[in-house]
């Protein structure tokens, strides 16, 4: 009786530890396919563009944003930016579905050895203006977005005056653009003319293996307070 009981316990522990492990992947692989939506940025680097001019292209697929970038914060500090043309350049290819599949970013400009006060400041220590005046290029690598209008973008840094503020060559940045135009409808066109984005690192999130890791930490302590009770 003890032996057919011992087993059943097992078999009902066995059925338990699948179930939960199984409801942590789904929430893994939901978590990993809207971890890009809602993100924050650091405060540092931060590249700021005002009054954006955004288009989407349904017929194309072609999505931009231009406009004019404003100012860097880094390192604690405000630099007023300096540029000509639109030296904030978007672009994106996303289709009917919302599925993202290639894009770029540019921001021009320099900075001015002014802060958000209009009084002089040193400039930030590894900072050299190229004849160029790129502060910071990149590939964009993944897209996300919400209904009220707000889009996301990770990008590799490819090159600019500021690409050490971000890491360096081959880095990841990011990009939260809000007030896109967009409302939820990838099938139609849409525009805007008040757009702005924040431009920088993403602020770190766990890695899938760190979540594995604690799941485990988890599904051990479920397991042990099991076995007490048993006891």
């Amino acid at each position: 009786m003890n032996n057919n009981k011992n087993i059943v316990q097992k078999v009902k522990n066995s059925i338990w530890s699948r179930v939960v492990l199984g409801a942590m992947l789904v929430g893994m692989s939901m978590s990993s396919q809207a971890s890009l939506v809602g993100f924050d940025l650091q405060d540092s680097p931060d590249i700021s563009a005002l009054s954006l001019e955004t288009e989407y292209d349904a017929t194309s697929d072609e999505f931009t944003a231009k406009g004019y970038s404003s100012e860097l914060n880094y390192n604690g500090f405000t630099y007023q930016l300096s540029g000509f043309g639109q030296d904030y350049e978007l672009e994106a290819t996303i289709d009917d579905n919302g599925v993202f599949t290639s894009g770029s970013i540019s921001i021009g400009g320099w900075l001015t050895g002014k802060d958000g006060s209009g009084d002089n400041i040193a400039l930030p220590t590894g900072y050299t203006q190229s004849s160029n005046n790129t502060l910071v290029t990149g590939v964009l690598s993944q897209f996300g977005f919400e209904n009220s209008g707000t889009l996301y973008f990770l990008f590799e840094v490819t090159g600019g005056d500021a690409a050490g503020f971000f890491g360096g060559i081959n880095s990841i940045g990011a990009i939260i653009l809000a007030s896109s135009g967009f409302s939820g409808d990838w099938m139609s066109d849409f525009s805007s003319n008040s757009a702005l984005s924040d431009n920088g690192l993403r602020v770190a999130v766990p890695e899938p293996t760190s979540m594995w890791l604690l799941g485990s930490g988890i599904l051990g302590l479920a397991g042990f307070s099991r076995r007490k009770k048993n006891k």
